[in-house]
C-alpha cells in the first residue's frame, strides 16, 4: 500500500489577526493545544483589530549549535490611542507575555509558556499621535502550536478583560 502526503492548498491563513490575548508568562499554570490554566486573579489583555490591522509572521532559523528555532513576530496597528493603553503599555514594557491569537480565518493560535514569553515595542508618530504601531515579538524551540478555538472564545464571553 502506498501513502500519499499532501501539502499546500489547504485551508488558507493569510496571517492576519483579528483578536490577539496577552496574559503575562509568570501567570500562567500550563499551556497546551486544549487551552490554558491560569493563576487566580490573572489579568488578562485583549486587542480586537480591524481586518487587515495586525499580521503574524513566523520564520524559522537553524543553528547548528543549540538547534532550530521559530522567531515569531506580531505586527498591528491601534488607531485611537487612548491614555488607558498609554498606560497599560508603559506599566507593562518588561514584561513577557504568553500570547493567543485568532485569525480572521478564526483558527487559533499560541505562542510562549511559563518561562518564555513574548515582549513588545511600540512607535509613535509625531505626524499621527493617535496611531501607535506594536510589534511583538519572540524567540522559541517551537513553532506556533494550535490552541482549541473554544479558549479564546470563552476568554471574550466568560472572563474580565482589559480590551484595547
Amino acid at each position: 500500500m502506498n501513502t500519499v502526503e499532501k501539502f499546500g492548498h489547504g485551508k488558507s491563513s493569510i496571517g492576519y489577526i483579528s483578536h490577539l490575548v496577552l496574559i503575562e508568562s509568570s501567570r500562567v499554570k500550563t499551556i497546551d493545544v486544549s487551552g490554558v490554566q491560569l493563576l487566580d486573579s490573572t489579568p488578562i489583555t485583549v486587542f480586537e483589530f480591524l481586518q487587515k490591522n495586525a499580521v503574524w509572521q513566523e520564520a524559522q532559523q537553524i543553528d547548528d549549535a543549540s538547534g532550530d528555532y521559530y522567531t515569531i513576530t506580531i505586527s498591528c496597528q491601534i488607531r485611537n490611542v487612548s491614555e488607558s493603553l498609554l498606560t497599560w503599555l508603559y506599566a507593562n514594557q518588561q514584561r513577557r507575555f504568553v500570547v493567543l491569537w485568532r485569525g480572521v480565518d478564526s483558527d487559533t493560535f499560541f505562542n510562549g509558556n511559563q518561562e518564555n514569553g513574548i515582549r513588545y515595542q511600540y512607535n509613535r508618530l509625531a505626524s499621527d499621535l493617535k496611531v501607535i504601531e506594536l510589534t511583538l515579538t519572540g524567540r522559541f524551540t517551537t513553532p506556533s502550536l494550535p490552541l482549541n478555538p473554544t479558549f479564546i472564545s470563552s476568554i471574550l464571553t466568560q472572563y474580565q478583560y482589559q480590551t484595547f
